[in-house]
């Protein structure tokens, strides 16, 4: 014996149904398909709510991770970077590790806006935090610390060596020009450690 009721959430199609199967021949009475069709409504009701709560969840985390990352540069905001930094202090302490922390800025970004437009001063941006993300380490955190500024926090290395990665950087950032329609655009970084 076989008696089902369709799960059909408010405002939905059915999803499914919900069964009862006997091994032996009967009659279901009408009180049981009462209780059936409520149950199966209740949790066609309740299958509702589960995926508008996961959407709502999913929703909720993307928000969250575009806060904390530039939405163009695919770097840390300037809100999460200081986060992690006080995370990471506190974090080489207690390891007794040194950190450093790099702060680089886009020479004359303004020059760039000006001549070639906006558009060109935001490839020259991009092409500043690819080339900082290409060349750290996984542990090394990279973000948008203002307009045109980018920081770098080191984790583990001393000084002289945070030193040395920061040169290397600024000469990448010069020496790749920055294709941006017809112009190459020659970008400079001044550093701070």
């Amino acid at each position: 014996s076989y008696l089902s009721s369709s799960l059909e959430p408010p405002g939905s199609i059915a999803v499914g149904a919900l069964a009862l199967v006997d091994d032996a021949p009967r009659i279901f009475h009408a009180d049981e398909r009462e209780v059936l069709q409520l149950i199966a409504d209740r949790l066609a009701l309740e299958l509702a709510w589960a995926g508008a709560h996961r959407r709502l969840a999913a929703e909720h985390e993307r928000l969250v991770a575009s806060a904390l990352m530039d939405p163009m540069l695919n770097v840390w905001s300037r809100s999460a970077f200081e986060q992690v930094v006080t995370t990471e202090i506190a974090s080489a302490r207690r390891r007794r590790e040194p950190l450093a922390l790099g702060l680089f800025d886009l020479v004359q970004l303004r020059l760039i806006n000006d001549r070639h437009g906006h558009l060109a001063g935001d490839a020259a941006l991009s092409h500043v935090a690819r080339t900082l993300r290409a060349n750290l380490r996984a542990q090394d955190g990279v973000g948008r610390y203002g307009g045109d500024e980018m920081a770098i926090l080191f984790c583990g290395p001393d000084a002289r060596r945070a030193e040395a990665v920061g040169d290397k950087l600024t000469r990448l950032v010069r020496e790749t020009a920055v294709q941006h329609g017809d112009a190459a655009l020659t970008v400079e970084l001044s550093a701070g450690l």
